[in-house]
């Protein structure tokens, strides 16, 4: 079963400013060119433009669920949790209040990489909207999802991990 990740209000607004500012110095570059080097001109033109791109290849499309694992969807390497690694799962809209990245994205297209706070310590986000966080522990990992219906995968997960321990 396939359940969509869409963008919350705060990952959009992070994605339109940040794109913004990305597209604004390329500009400001080339109105300037004549007093920089040519390779620092190349280099300053790509960077921008391969941040987002990067960002956007690696954003969460959506979640599948089937009867062995929940599978990250993104446009290149899709992420596999296998059911019988979930301990428990815990919908949690303020699951990712006061977290800070450790490596990874926050916010560009979505909240996905290593992100740590005082509640679940270190985890892994495939997030694109923290008011629809979802977590799910594991022996020794947390990994926080956003599907956009999180009460319904919850359920359905609950039941596809009773299905397995039974």
């Amino acid at each position: 079963m396939y359940y969509k990740a869409s963008l919350g209000t705060s990952a959009r607004w992070i994605t339109f400013l940040t794109t913004l500012l990305l597209i604004s110095i390329p500009l400001i570059i080339l109105a300037n060119a004549g007093t920089a080097e040519q390779p620092a001109i190349l280099f300053s033109l790509l960077l921008p433009v391969l941040i987002p791109l990067i960002c956007f290849v690696y954003r969460v499309t959506g979640y599948e669920l089937d009867s062995k694992q929940i599978l990250v969807k993104r446009l290149v390497g899709d992420f596999s949790v296998p059911l019988n690694e979930i301990d428990s799962i815990e919908v949690n809209p303020n699951a990712m209040k006061r977290s800070f990245r450790t490596f990874g994205n926050g916010g560009l297209f979505g909240f996905y990489g290593r992100f740590r706070n005082s509640v679940y310590g270190p985890y892994r986000a495939f997030v694109t909207d923290p008011n629809n966080s979802i977590v799910l522990k594991q022996q020794n990992a947390v990994i926080i999802l956003s599907p956009d219906e999180p009460q319904k995968f919850a359920k359905k997960l609950a039941e596809k991990l009773s299905k397995q321990n039974n």
